[in-house]
């Protein structure tokens, strides 16, 4: 189907990470240190994320996120940004591959813009976030 899925371990996760060999579907780039996660995330057409905080990054663009909850993140580790409550109405969250996959062709065979309730993160998309800054900035410089 012409998906090429990439994969950027997170720099925390690299001591425990082995590299996987890429074929013609996967594309492991989370030793290159060159490619900034940015940058792939600009040319992401769906995010598949644990809860990490590159979903909040992601949600600029609007297109879809799948979160995988493999390991039981938000009751064994740190604490997340958002309640599970807020993450389900910004994309689906997948217990299992099998559901995982499941979505993943969903997403595949209707490209739909689906970010749901981004405005937790940006309640403004209305290009006008320089005039905003700038107004700020002036305030503040008047103040002192």
């Amino acid at each position: 189907n012409k998906i090429k899925l990439i994969i950027k371990q997170h720099p925390n996760m690299l001591p425990k990470y082995k590299y996987m060999e890429s074929d013609t579907c996967f594309l492991d780039l989370s030793f290159d240190k060159e490619i900034d996660t940015q940058e792939l995330l600009s040319i992401t057409n769906l995010l598949i994320t644990d809860f990490s905080s590159c979903f909040i990054d992601f949600l600029v663009f609007k297109r879809p996120i799948l979160f995988y909850d493999y390991d039981n993140y938000e009751e064994t580790d740190n604490d997340l940004y958002v309640s599970i409550d807020q993450l389900e109405s910004i994309g689906d969250i997948c217990r299992e591959e099998s559901i995982l996959l499941r979505k993943v062709i969903e997403v595949y065979e209707t490209p739909v813009i689906r970010n749901g309730k981004t405005s937790i993160f940006n309640k403004y998309y209305d290009d006008h976030s320089c005039e905003r800054c700038h107004s700020k900035l002036k305030e503040i410089v008047w103040k002192n």
